[in-house]
């Protein structure tokens, strides 16, 4: 499964700049993949549509404090992406994102697997694409390398920490 990570450093700034220097770097990103016109649109579900996107091709947007990044790929039916610094808020609501047979492999005091996993979902997720799918009802399986969520499994891939891709290889 080849896939193509594109990213931008986001500059340091107060929360009302960073929603424009995110949709500036993903416009950004955006272009730089898929030519100085291409615009960035959002389907009704809030997806990213890119109008300009050859046939067949999937993508996926993520942002954190301090970056933004595309996921492109092609040969696969759908692709998410998402990244995320550690944060101990993961400690305080992984009761709510994990399942209970993930608590049994998932430390709740172990940020770097809840970082693996809420990443992971949240690829998941934006793979999925249905509004309101709980983050619980996503299953990650021991050893992080593959999900389940309604019905289909998703590859998990992590080129780096705090960073997750799923792939949606077969329907």
């Amino acid at each position: 499964m080849m896939f193509s990570i594109f990213r931008q450093t986001l500059p340091e700034t107060d929360r009302e700049g960073r929603r424009a220097a995110e949709r500036a770097a993903s416009l950004s990103l955006v272009r730089e993949v898929f030519g100085e016109e291409a615009e960035l649109l959002h389907h009704p579900d809030g997806a990213p549509w890119i109008p300009q996107a050859p046939a067949g091709t999937v993508y996926s947007l993520s942002h954190s404090a301090r970056e933004c990044v595309l996921v492109v790929a092609r040969g696969v039916m759908a692709i998410g992406i998402d990244i995320e610094t550690p944060r101990p808020q993961l400690m305080r609501v992984s009761r709510k994102f994990l399942s209970e047979n993930e608590r049994g492999f998932i430390p709740a005091d172990d940020i770097s697997l809840l970082l693996k996993a809420w990443t992971a979902k949240e690829a998941v997720y934006k793979a999925a694409r249905t509004p309101g799918l709980p983050l619980a009802d996503i299953e990650i399986v021991p050893g992080f390398n593959h999900a389940h969520a309604l019905g289909h499994t998703y590859a998990l891939h992590y080129p780096e920490p705090g960073t997750c891709v799923a792939v949606l290889i077969f329907s």
